[in-house]
């Protein structure tokens, strides 16, 4: 759980909680930087109702591939590298940009097309990237003194960073800041703004602002903020069609998973900025309720403003957050996401991230919807903070806490820090389960401590979440060894590897299966007995005491207590020892044997093809169906894993036997091929599956019986089309507990008749036995005779 590129191992902040994490039940977890990099890029926007930037992000892409296109051929498909030529071609015609990145990712020709114009379109352009550079409070750095045209900014949110870099890079230059001014750089003319105030953003707000005094001597107010707050404040009455075609495209981006913000603008008079201005002060220096009142000051200031259109950044996922989302909901954790960000946006993360595994595209409601719910058994549900602050009433909560025991996924949007924490104590609380709660910034803090573990992300955003949380490591994806492996440490039940390769058995802690009452009882009981046997029996043998030759007595204090201490001793490394013994007993019969290796290599379902039974040929015995396989296109050779003398070095990868195939027919009977290591000899067998419990009853009897502990050679005849999870279960575990099966070919006769041997015809190994199709070749019964060593 070490992270290189920050330098940072998983560091434990207490030791009294770590039985905690094998009980885990419910995870809530931050969006921004705790699921994704926090590391942002400029891809689109819009400006007066028109979109720019073009490319995919990892959202469509992944749409696409879902949706079987080819996006090789895909004529939708973008040339970024020829559209970026374009755009740098377009840039050059309009004037020469020096500043500009090397790594651009806001990529539309358009953009300078339309900026060109010298129109209504390209006024707006112009405005909308230059609150981009003015809007902010990002400091400059000059990394190489040589070149005064390579800028880098610092700023407290990545997200202000990226905007400033994109204007950058467009031709909109923040220069430099100073106490009260702010120099930018307009298409290669310099100008000088007069900062007045700077409005901050804060989770409550869920916006910034900042009031300029232009070189014309006009005073502006920028804002930029989160659309569903800016909406609130626009100007009434005006603009309701680029409100609406704004609206539509920040949906638009938001269900491609990108981070949205809408960047809107106020041209306030002297007389009235004078008049805030006193107010602000005023607020600013009060000793009580100062940030309340300065909240109120804002809100006198910010409004009827005027829209100018919309930005979307990309957030990816960090790597490894699908798998590791998917082994923790396998484990039987439920994973809720509470994130600032916009609700698509969020349903989009977590279908990257594999919270929903559903194949139809998610039902969003935000009421009763008893049809919709009907219609599945697998539900998600989605509530922003508006709603949400209703939901968390007295009178409600139990109704929300009841619908979000009931679905598969819970994504809360638009929320604030103290809406976090609130709905992490329902949880605990109101299911009296074990929680855990992740993140990574100032903004999670209060549900990490509300939690009964928390877990602080080192990240981008600062160590305010590290320093309040319990664990603290670099990247989401060791969460699952930190709960499967760590979780289950005090009991060293099974290895670390066999922990993470079977995230079921985790939720034998959340059952709480493992030490029960009736356990704990048990124990004591069992103490008590043992603690009296190894005192009574000493007690009653120094009763009456002994004398030695010297007079001295033999029946004091510590001639007892030193026969006590070592019976306990003895009693404890034999408890221990027993206990070993039958944990070793207990993997054996699980197929877990150190000297008998059984190992099972499922056959992946990626391709579309559909398969049958396994297929094993001894070529040595059998030249004939040899090569009627080698021709036949239609079986696919298997590679499997070779039987290592010590179970956990498997590094090989032959192809056991020469020739182990697939027959494609249906995908519903694909099974398995065992590779088994009996002994000195290696032993091969292929198998099928059926859903009647007789019939794996007489497949068992067919080669091997329990009691007697020999192969009887009988044949037997299985259906192949049936899919039985449960037989198929109670299958492997009979081929468990019978390990060292000596089985030399099973093998399915091919239905094709020219490609079979002929319906008299058997194939004779060296014990004389084969294997013999029977009645008609279309048939889906197959018969499996077993062909035993000499």
């Amino acid at each position: 759980m070490y992270y290189p590129k920050l330098d940072y191992p998983c560091t434990p902040k207490t030791w009294n909680i770590s039985d905690d994490l094998g009980q885990i039940e419910y995870i809530f977890s931050d969006k921004t930087g705790t699921l994704t990099q926090n590391v942002m890029e400029f891809r689109k926007c819009t400006i007066n109702g028109v979109s720019y930037g073009k490319g995919e992000t990892d959202t469509t892409r992944g749409a696409k591939l879902q949706k079987q296109f080819d996006n090789e051929n895909s004529s939708d498909e973008v040339d970024l590298v020829a559209e970026k030529q374009l755009m740098l071609k377009e840039m050059s015609m309009l004037f020469d940009n020096q500043y500009m990145s090397s790594n651009l990712t806001f990529i539309d020709s358009n953009l300078f097309c339309d900026l060109r114009a010298e129109n209504k379109q390209s006024k707006a352009i112009q405005d909308f990237f230059s609150a981009l550079a003015l809007c902010h409070t990002v400091l400059v750095e000059h990394p190489d003194e040589n070149n005064p045209y390579k800028i880098e900014y610092k700023a407290q949110s990545p997200d202000e960073a990226a905007l400033v870099g994109c204007a950058r890079d467009v031709g909109f230059v923040f220069i430099e800041r100073h106490q009260d001014t702010l120099t930018i750089e307009l298409l290669g003319e310099r100008k000088e703004f007069t900062l007045l105030n700077v409005l901050e953003f804060n989770s409550t707000r869920k916006r910034m602002s900042v009031i300029l005094r232009s070189p014309e001597g006009s005073v502006i107010l920028l804002c930029k903020g989160a659309d569903s707050v800016i909406y609130e404040r626009l100007e009434e009455g005006s603009q309701d069609q680029l409100k609406e075609d704004t609206l539509a495209d920040l949906q638009d981006f938001a269900n491609e998973g990108l981070r949205t913000l809408c960047i809107a603008y106020r041209v306030i008079s002297d007389e009235e900025y004078n008049v805030w201005a006193r107010n602000y002060a005023e607020a600013s220096s009060s000793i009580n309720d100062r940030e309340e009142k300065v909240e109120q000051s804002c809100e006198l200031i910010e409004h009827s403003l005027i829209l100018m259109g919309g930005t979307a950044i990309e957030d990816r996922l960090q790597e490894g957050v699908p798998e590791c989302i998917a082994t923790l909901s396998t484990a039987g954790i439920k994973i809720w996401v509470l994130t600032g960000d916009k609700t698509e946006t969020a349903i989009n993360i977590d279908k990257q991230s594999t919270l929903r595994q559903l194949n139809e595209a998610m039902d969003k409601f935000f009421g009763p919807n008893v049809e919709a719910c009907n219609k599945s058994n697998k539900h998600a549900l989605i509530i922003d903070g508006e709603t949400l602050k209703y939901a968390l009433d007295e009178s409600l909560k139990h109704l929300l806490l009841g619908i979000g025991k009931r679905c598969n996924s819970v994504i809360c949007c638009r929320v604030s820090p103290l809406q976090k924490a609130k709905v992490v104590s329902l949880v605990k609380e109101g299911l009296n389960v074990m929680t855990l709660s992740i993140g990574d910034g100032a903004n999670d803090v209060s549900m990490i401590q509300e939690a009964n573990v928390g877990i602080g992300i080192a990240g981008e955003e600062g160590r305010q979440a590290v320093m309040a949380a319990d664990y603290a490591f670099a990247q989401f994806r060791f969460l699952d060894k930190l709960l499967l492996v760590h979780g289950r440490a005090f009991d060293q039940d099974v290895d670390a590897k066999t922990s993470l390769e079977n995230p079921p058995l985790y939720k034998r802690g959340i059952l709480q299966q493992d030490f029960t009452k009736s356990k704990f009882w048990l124990y004591v009981l069992d103490a008590v007995y043992q603690s009296a046997i190894c005192f009574f029996i000493p007690y009653g043998l120094f009763q009456h005491g002994t004398s030695h030759a010297t007079g001295l007595q033999n029946n004091g204090l510590s001639d007892l207590g030193t026969l006590v201490a070592g019976s306990v001793v003895v009693t404890t490394n034999l408890y221990v020892v027993h206990g070993s013994k039958k944990r070793s007993k207990k993997k054996r019969e699980n197929g877990e044997n150190d000297d008998k290796v059984f190992d099972n290599t499922d056959v992946s379902l990626d391709d579309e093809n559909d398969y049958d039974s396994v297929t094993v040929v001894d070529v040595h015995s059998d030249t004939d169906v040899h090569e009627d396989i080698h021709n036949d296109s239609s079986y696919v050779p298997l590679v499997t894993l070779d039987a290592p003398t010590k179970p956990r070095s498997m590094s090989k990868l032959p192809k056991l036997p020469k020739i182990s195939a697939l027959k494609k027919t249906r995908k519903d009977s694909i099974r398995s091929l065992c590779h088994m290591n009996s002994g000195k000899r290696q032993s091969f067998t292929g198998f099928a599956f059926s859903g009647e419990e007789s019939a794996f009853e007489g497949f068992r009897r067919s080669v091997y019986h329990p009691k007697q502990k020999r192969i009887l050679g009988r044949s037997h005849t299985f259906t192949s089309s049936s899919n039985n999870e449960k037989s198929e279960k109670s299958f492997l575990s009979v081929l468990n507990r019978s390990r060292t099966l000596p089985i030399k070919l099973f093998r399915r006769l091919s239905p094709n008749p020219s490609r079979a041997t002929s319906p008299n015809r058997s194939s004779n190994d060296e014990n004389g036995q084969g294997v013999r199709r029977r009645g008609n070749s279309s048939s889906e019964e197959v018969e499996l005779s077993a062909i035993l060593p000499s």
